[in-house]
């Protein structure tokens, strides 16, 4: 007697459509297999230019044996659809927000990073590194990106603003994928304080900064959690302000009046008038040009120290021809505040440093040594700016 897909699997329930996949039955292990099966047999012919039209008479040809109803087939035909054009066996982590990243290092061996630590799930797994590989063009098709899978390092974001990093031969053995996902939870200034980002007096010195429209430049290592900060930020800027992004918008605020630009055409952000000025282009003499002309700039930069020689290396790096001597002057007139953002040995990302400009110096003002927050009260030249300008708000904190 021949089966069908319900008794072979076990569904319960018949209205398919409304339903998530593998929610309807009951084996999911012989769900998987037969999915596997078909996808692994389709996986090479679809590199070599197999049309999404195509699969459903390969899955017809596979299945034929099973009797399959036509529901039971629109079902499996939308499984075997997403596993190769779709992002198939991390759809489910993708849409978890319990889940910050996604490290596939082999085929069967996936790790996800959540608010517990890190951990395997054996519940995801490809079929081959080809399917790693073809995971990854999706998720850029879907980004409307067209990437070359002649780089041996492959990095984008998707239009959630998760970060996709994927490695392959010769720099690596086999296929290597990382996935950052942008956690919109950690935009208000209460969620960070609460995962120990920062401290409240922090928040509220760092709100202050911004509604004086100081010049603040974020600091720290790649992935250490600066564009989560400045995104938490943009939340102490009235909806009001004009807001100009000189760089790729990242997961602003919708109520603000924003507008994006990829130039660093000097005169072209300032002829945008902006109230404030989030600034990730990579040209950094733009910056530093701005900073030494306007207010209520918000920008980036990546150092592994938080020092000012460090920081004025990497600049260098980056923009050979500019002069050592005009980068330092140039940073000590422009700017207001430096944060310095640290991913610690527990992957946590914390604020570790904030230091104000005075003259030719920079002083602390908190620190995070020894598991342990400071505030530092002799610095406060940045507090009795404010307070001159009228903003009592910090009067509590620095007791002066």
């Amino acid at each position: 007697m021949s089966k069908t897909l319900a008794n072979a699997f076990n569904i319960t329930n018949s209205n398919l459509l409304k339903l998530n996949d593998y929610e309807i039955f009951q084996d999911k292990e012989a769900l998987e297999k037969i999915k596997n099966d078909i996808t692994f047999s389709l996986i090479d012919e679809v590199s070599l230019g197999l049309k999404e039209t195509d699969i459903h008479s390969k899955v017809d040809e596979y299945t034929k044996s099973l009797n399959l109803s036509t529901l039971e087939k629109q079902y499996l035909y939308n499984l075997i659809d997403n596993e190769i054009y779709g992002i198939g066996p991390i759809t489910e982590v993708m849409h978890d927000t319990s889940v910050k990243k996604i490290f596939v290092n082999s085929p069967s061996l996936v790790y996800v990073l959540t608010n517990t630590g890190y951990h395997r799930d054996p519940s995801i797994s490809f079929i081959n590194n080809e399917h790693i590989i073809k995971t990854v063009t999706n998720l850029a098709r879907k980004s409307n990106l067209n990437i070359s899978l002649d780089d041996a390092h492959i990095s984008f974001k998707t239009l959630d603003d998760a970060r996709v990093t994927l490695l392959v031969p010769p720099i690596v053995s086999n296929p290597v994928l990382t996935i950052s996902k942008s956690d919109k939870t950690l935009e208000s200034i209460e969620e960070l304080i609460r995962l120990g980002t920062l401290t409240p007096y922090m928040a509220r010195f760092l709100e202050a900064c911004v509604k004086a429209k100081l010049n603040i430049l974020v600091c720290g290592n790649k992935s250490s959690g600066k564009r989560t900060l400045i995104n938490t930020l943009l939340n102490f800027i009235p909806t009001n302000e004009r807001i100009v992004y000189a760089g790729l918008k990242e997961n602003l605020d919708s109520t603000h009046q924003l507008v994006s630009t990829n130039t660093s055409d000097i005169n072209v952000i300032e002829a945008l008038s902006p109230s404030y000025l989030i600034y990730a282009n990579k040209n950094v003499n733009t910056l530093l040009k701005l900073v030494n002309k306007e207010q209520g700039i918000i920008s980036s930069f990546d150092i592994r120290k938080f020092t000012l020689e460090n920081l004025v290396t990497n600049v260098l790096l980056e923009n050979p021809d500019m002069k050592e001597d005009t980068v330092v002057n140039s940073i000590y007139t422009g700017f207001d505040i430096l944060v310095y953002m640290e991913k610690g040995a527990d992957a946590k990302i914390r604020v570790t440093g904030i230091k104000e400009v005075v003259g030719q110096k920079l002083k602390d003002v908190f620190v995070y040594e020894n598991n342990t927050f400071s505030l530092i009260k002799e610095s406060n030249h940045t507090y009795k700016k404010l307070k001159n300008n009228g903003n009592d708000t910090l009067d509590d904190i620095f007791g002066v």
